[in-house]
């Protein structure tokens, strides 16, 4: 079972695992989007299960399930940006402004924002017609 902020696994996965971001993607995609399961269960994996289920070499098997030793580290920052008001939005998360994954293709999609503020207005936007786009998010007291 993880025991970490599901953050913390995607900070880690996609930032430590020397995996490059067009492989990342696509099994976060899977393992998180399609089937619905935390990335924590990802490291519960034996490196055999990883190899045969992601297409992954023997090496990157082994690098990703290193990498539960910097859990802690990274689940410690985690901690302390909350600490500070800056919360991690993952692509999952309900909170993840909706017009990012209407209008950009998964591939472009950023997989975790960092924001503060009032989040409940990332999704909140109004017509604009001198704004480039035409659209943007109406109040100040969000930033990311």
């Amino acid at each position: 079972m993880s025991q970490y902020p599901e953050s913390a696994y995607w900070l880690i996965f996609t930032n430590e695992s020397g995996l490059k971001l067009s492989r990342v993607k696509p099994i976060i995609q899977r393992w998180c989007v399609v089937e619905k399961r935390s990335l924590g269960e990802l490291f519960e994996m034996s490196p055999l299960d990883l190899s045969t289920t992601f297409g992954l070499s023997e090496n990157e098997s082994q690098r990703v399930l290193t990498l539960q030793g910097k859990l802690e580290q990274q689940a410690a920052a985690v901690d302390k940006w909350q600490g500070q008001g800056i919360e991690t939005v993952l692509s999952i998360d309900p909170r993840y402004p909706r017009r990012l994954a209407e209008t950009l293709p998964p591939v472009q999609q950023p997989l975790v924002l960092w924001a503060q503020g009032a989040l409940n207005l990332l999704n909140e936007i109004e017509q604009v017609n001198d704004f480039p786009g035409g659209f943007r998010v109406d109040k100040r007291d969000v930033l990311f």
